[in-house]
């Protein structure tokens, strides 16, 4: 081969991925006459994502009529078809099939047409090391994939039939059917599995939606107005899938499963159905004093037949004080005042089929008989209950100088009892989990809403502004008896949990061992120590923000508009595994610190904190600087820091440039003579940048997922991307 200098390439990440583009046009249709309207429309969507070879495909049609029949008739219908197609998508996390993974642990001497020469002359995969874990981020592009296509239609048909000017009734039914292939392949010649593999499922889903409604509404004075409904709901649920794998490709490059020395079949089918009744109730006195109340039940399929109806009504008064005292309040001072408070409850059922045991069938059999197994890890609950959120809301809406000037508050209590969770057990029951409801949840919280019109010249100049501001603290009030924590998840060194008395959301890691003054301490070998070692897990923080705001600016002068978005989260931890990963592999800047000085045989690298000294078995601070050098890839390993979850703990806060926009409406005049109606320019930028940011090398909105455990933990996220639009709108 040929001998290369040992450079830093600077931007071999930056060479692997491409600017991503969205392209989207439409095209409706519209016509009608007194009596019935039309539209149709067809939208192309054409998406290329910032990984070589993701890209999207999407064809929507809609068609939406409605028709006034007679003067008690009237039908309102809809349908919409999607045909979208996806190449390319990658896996998330520390997978080997997630291109993000290999670049940042790749060493940053690897050139960029190094890397991308994939494959060896025998058809393997070319790596840059002996771990076959980390794979060549260009052969997972080229050689491991995962494409989509999915077909969807969607249907409501809408009748409203008027008896008389006060009752009437609404009938309604939906339809919503999908059907979705999935293929993800690793190539032959892949190093961590040379054989290959393949996964293909083929996933269907059909929803039906029907229901009724009668209202009638009455004058009961001239002050007094009411309106009373009573409906119901059908809501019927049906899902399947044909799951199909195999491992050994018989011949190179042909994905399918027929090319598989080894496959294997098996499939999946679920249905559930719920049955609803409810009634509403509004009760007006002159346009001023509201009350209005709801009740609903439900009947559902994945509960137990003992605990599978469930009743939660709702309760809203509000009162416009500005319409009730109009003569001795001035309009001019105060245009709108409303108070207003609510209390409600809302219920929710488990997913399918947690309710009782299954059984899978192996191909196997046992003296003529048929053998399986119990098909999950999880220990379905015999007596789940429905989960039950109740509410208390108390608000107002103020506006002042002719609407100028406005603020909204909102303060509001919930509690949710009866959470419906999964648990980890011991693995001695011969279960992983188990099905549980997790006591009572508690969350309260303001939110706020100020906005104005500071400028609003007679040039037809005007500046808007609005501000929002958001609260929540949230507490795990108890948990079902018999289980004093709950655990919500764990990865690398980090677990999130929920106990009684604290925030639901607690990470957990382990922590440096400090003095009284907050030093580390620092054993003889140069290196930190973790508190009790690394398998004692203490409280560091909450994924939760302390609190949330944003501020949004709209200036517009004779047709133009800019509009700017700024959002703002402080607080809230998280756990990055990728920094964890990074720093192990010695490929971010914090780890470059004494890593010359260390192979020049002048140094090293010199752990912030004091010495420590063992005294009976523990480790005491001397009081004495650390000034032990070590080499740095020792400290930033397993056997250093690598374990101690502390150092990978990073602050959520940021401030974020979150939307820029610029808009032109050409004027009508200079269109009087065309067929065109209207014409609107417009060019956005989305996500732009930050203004602030705690965190170090990822967004911290680049959570794992958005489950309970994956909102406090970073994985390898993708780059966030920020986009720049232009866009056109005519109308005829």
């Amino acid at each position: 081969g040929t001998v290369q200098s040992f450079d830093p390439q600077p931007d071999n990440m930056k060479d692997f991925y491409r600017t991503g583009h969205t392209s989207s046009s439409t095209i409706a249709l519209v016509g009608g006459n007194e009596t019935i309207n039309a539209r149709l429309s067809g939208t192309y969507d054409n998406i290329a994502g910032i990984q070589p070879t993701n890209d999207i495909t999407r064809y929507v049609i809609n068609m939406r009529t409605n028709a006034k029949l007679s003067d008690k008739l009237s039908i309102d219908s809809k349908a919409t078809f999607v045909k979208q197609g996806v190449t390319g998508r990658m896996q998330m996390a520390d997978m080997q099939g997630n291109p993000g993974y290999a670049l940042t642990l790749m060493p940053r001497n690897i050139r960029t047409v190094d890397a991308m020469n994939y494959m060896t002359a025998a058809n393997t995969e070319n790596l840059w090391t002996s771990d076959t874990y980390k794979g060549n981020p260009y052969w997972t592009i080229n050689k491991e994939a995962t494409d989509e296509t999915m077909d969807r239609f969607t249907a409501l048909v809408a009748v409203k039939y008027d008896f008389t000017d006060w009752l009437s009734l609404q009938v309604r039914a939906s339809q919503d059917e999908f059907a979705r292939t999935y293929l993800y392949y690793r190539a032959k010649g892949t190093r961590v599995y040379p054989a290959g593999n393949l996964t293909n499922v083929k996933y269907f889903n059909e929803e039906f939606n029907s229901d009724f409604l009668l209202t009638a509404n009455n004058n009961i004075t001239n002050k007094i107005t009411s309106s009373v409904s009573f409906g119901g709901n059908f809501y019927d649920s049906k899902y399947s899938h044909i799951y199909q794998s195999g491992a050994g490709f018989k011949m190179l490059d042909f994905y399918q499963i027929s090319n598989m020395s080894s496959p294997s079949t098996s499939a999946y089918e679920s249905q559930k159905r719920t049955l609803s009744l409810y009634g509403m109730a509004q009760l007006a006195y002159n346009n001023y004093l509201y009350l209005d109340i709801t009740a609903r039940n439900d009947w559902s399929s994945t509960l137990p037949a003992a605990n599978n109806s469930y009743f939660y009504p709702s309760l809203t008064g509000s009162f416009v004080f500005t319409d009730a005292f109009k003569d001795v309040i001035n309009p001019s001072i105060l245009s709108f005042g409303k108070v207003r408070a609510s209390w409600a409850q809302v219920g929710g059922d488990p997913g399918v089929y947690q309710t009782n045991i299954y059984y899978s069938f192996y191909s196997d059999t046992y003296n003529g008989l048929p053998v399986g197994s119990i098909s999950s890890t999880t220990l379905p609950n015999y007596d789940i209950k429905p989960y039950i959120t109740s509410s208390i809301e108390i608000g107002t809406d103020l506006r002042f100088f002719n609407d100028r000037l406005s603020l909204d508050i909102t303060y509001y209590n919930k509690n949710t009892k009866n959470q419906i969770l999964t648990a980890s057990i011991p693995r001695s029951t011969g279960y992983f989990n188990k099905v549980i409801n997790a006591g009572e949840v508690a969350n309260k919280g303001v939110e706020l809403l100020l906005t104005g019109s500071p400028v609003k010249l007679a040039s037809g100049f005007t500046w808007d502004i609005s501000l929002n501001f958001a609260k929540n603290y949230n507490e795990v009030v108890e948990l079902v008896e018999g289980i004093p924590t709950l655990l919500l998840g764990q990865d690398r060194n980090i677990q999130i949990y929920a106990k009684p008395g604290s925030q639901y959301g607690d990470l957990y890691v382990a922590k440096y061992l400090r003095d009284d003054q907050g030093n580390r301490i620092i054993n003889t070998d140069g290196l930190p120590i973790a508190d009790g070692g690394t398998s004692n897990y203490q409280l560091i923080g909450n994924f939760n923000p302390d609190w949330t705001g944003g501020i949004a600016n709209t200036f517009s002068y004779k047709g133009f508009s800019f509009y700017s978005l700024i959002d703002v989260r402080k607080g809230g931890e998280f756990y990055s595994v990728g920094t964890r990963y990074m720093v192990i592999y010695g490929t971010t800047t914090e780890t470059l610190e004494g890593r010359k000085e260390w192979y020049a045989g002048t140094g090293g690298y010199v752990a912030d904190g004091v010495k420590g000294e063992l005294v009976d078995g523990v480790w005491v601070s001397t009081g004495e600087k650390n000034d032990i050098a070590v080499n740095p890839q020792t400290y930033w390993s397993t056997a250093g820091v690598g374990n101690i979850g502390e150092e990978f703990i990073q602050d959520g806060t940021f401030v974020k440039m979150r939307e820029l926009s610029l808009s032109y409406d050409i004027p009508k005049r200079l269109l009087s003579s065309t067929p065109i109606a209207n014409v609107a320019v417009s060019m956005i930028g989305r996500n732009l940048f930050f203004i602030y940011r705690a965190s170090k090398h990822y967004d911290p909105e680049s959570s794992y997922n958005s489950g309970n455990y994956g909102a406090g933990v970073e994985n390898h996220a993708q780059p966030t991307t920020k986009s720049l639009g232009f866009s056109i709108k005519i109308t005829l």
